[in-house]
Formats: C-alpha cells, structure tokens, sequence
C-alpha cells in the first residue's frame, strides 16, 4: 500500500467546540491505502470524526519519506505507516477569514 497525502480545506460543523472562533482550515492528512478514492474516503470520515466539513479538495498525491520536510509531517508520514491515517489541522480565526489566501 501506498501513503497518500491529502490536502483538504474545511470548515467546523456547528456541533464542533471551536466553530464559534474558528472559521476555516487545511486538514493535512497521511493516509496508507491502495488508491486515491479510499485515500479520500478516510480522510473525510476522519475530518468528520474531528468536527469538520471538506468544502475543497485541494491536492492528492502519493507521497514518502523525502516529501516530510518537518518533524511534524515527519511524525503524520510514520503514524499513517503503523496505523493507516496521521493529521495536522491548521486553523484560522473567524476575523481573518478575509485575508486567508486560497491555494490552487
């Protein structure tokens, strides 16, 4: 099986504690499957499990070890090795939604 990582934009569901504060987010996530489509598939169920809606897919790829270029992707890349799925949530705050850039 291959790692895959998957670049994902989102939005907290209102049942999610930080939806009152926090307005958006990049959900990067290691995930060990056989294809994209799996791959996809359980990332959103674990962004879900994390109180956040996928509004946009912005990348998916097959990655290794020469992509982590940290030791926090570093960490993601070994945990979706040993357990199928590692994930890094970056947030942003409601007043600066405006001034969040948009990748792609």
């Amino acid at each position: 099986m291959d790692i895959y990582y998957l670049l994902l934009e989102g939005k907290p569901l209102p049942d999610n504690d930080e939806s009152q504060e926090i307005s958006g987010g990049f959900i990067n996530c290691w995930v060990k499957s056989t294809n994209p489509g799996s791959a996809l598939q359980a990332a959103e169920g674990y962004s879900a499990s994390e109180g956040w809606e996928i509004t946009h897919v912005e990348e998916i790829r097959i990655v290794n070890t020469m992509d982590c270029q940290n030791p926090d992707t570093i960490e993601c890349y070994k945990e979706a090795q040993s357990s199928g799925l590692g994930a890094i949530i970056y947030t942003w705050e409601s007043d600066l939604d405006q001034e969040m850039p948009r990748l792609s």
